[in-house]
């Protein structure tokens, strides 16, 4: 292996190469990703478990559980596939009035 050379598919899962002004340098990708709890958006995965232990503990209501694994895994499945789609969600929702698509 060359000097400064990665395995394949390192590059790709662990840092992001960034050039700027003809340099190159690597940068892990942990800043550039949002924060998540079990694979799902913190905001999210906090607001959702709440309601979840909300209905468990107020409600009774033991059929909760169940939906809310179900639910959450839609949500990490949906988050692996585009990591800013609550964010996206959360502005479409906060300001759709002034973005008509």
């Amino acid at each position: 292996m060359a000097s400064g050379a990665t395995p394949v598919g390192e590059t790709e899962r662990m840092t992001r190469m960034i050039d700027q002004n003809g340099y190159r340098t690597k940068l892990h990708q942990g800043p550039t990703l949002p924060v998540t709890l079990a694979g799902v958006p913190r905001d999210l995965c906090n607001m959702w478990w709440s309601l979840i232990i909300a209905a468990l503990l107020a409600g009774h209501m033991w059929q909760a559980l169940p939906l809310g694994f179900i639910v959450h895994y839609i949500m990490k499945r949906a988050t692996k596939h585009d990591p800013y789609w609550f964010h996206v969600l959360r502005r479409h929702l906060k300001y759709g009035t002034y973005y008509h698509g």
